[in-house]
């Protein structure tokens, strides 16, 4: 799905709880960002909320895929990603060490 302006413009909590397909406590919000209420609306206020780091972090804690949701918040273009993929045909990710170790 290409990311909308609402998707954009839309506070990041109604988005996640979309894809996430339930209602999420204020609590867990904050919990997927890593940061406190007030450090999530002070950074929502500040235009600080919506990074990489920050999205690939919720991406994680909710277990949704990182690039759809990294899209849907215009941090990297759809067009981009399926450039990239494209242009290598090889591409085939495997786990990390660092992943194998978390799981």
């Amino acid at each position: 799905m290409v990311p909308t302006m609402e998707d954009v413009d839309r506070d990041p909590a109604v988005v996640i709880m979309y894809l996430v397909g339930r209602r999420l406590s204020s609590a867990e919000i904050y919990a997927a960002f890593g940061l406190s209420r007030s450090g999530y609306h002070k950074a929502w206020d500040e235009g600080r909320l919506i990074t990489a780091d920050n999205v690939i972090r919720v991406a994680k804690h909710f277990d949704l895929n990182p690039i759809g949701l990294l899209t849907r918040f215009n941090l990297v273009a759809a067009q981009a990603v399926s450039d990239f993929l494209g242009s290598e045909p090889n591409f085939v990710r495997t786990t990390t060490q660092r992943e194998r170790s978390e799981e």
